[in-house]
């Protein structure tokens, strides 16, 4: 998957956990509003945005990572050093 399309989609649950979390507070603040069963809801669904939140950073850091590896062996190749000598790159 397009690494942009991740993080908007990790914005867009960042955004809907706030939402969440704020009418949890809202919720939690009336107590003539509070249902057990609602906060219950609420509650698994951030933890299922969070989890999901947390799978979608570490499988992105471990693309930084296997990129940051590629470049390292790139930079360290007899060609890239000979292009970079003779300012093609």
């Amino acid at each position: 998957m397009d690494e942009d399309v991740v993080l908007k989609k990790l914005r867009a649950l960042d955004e809907l956990s706030h939402k969440i979390a704020g009418q949890i507070l809202s919720l939690l603040s009336d107590s003539s509003q509070t249902s057990p069963i609602i906060t219950t809801r609420y509650i698994r669904q951030i933890e299922e945005i969070i989890a999901y939140q947390e799978r979608e950073q570490k499988r992105l850091q471990e693309t930084v990572k296997r990129q940051e590896s590629y470049l390292t062996q790139l930079r360290s190749s007899f060609l890239f050093r000979l292009l970079h000598k003779l300012k093609i790159l």
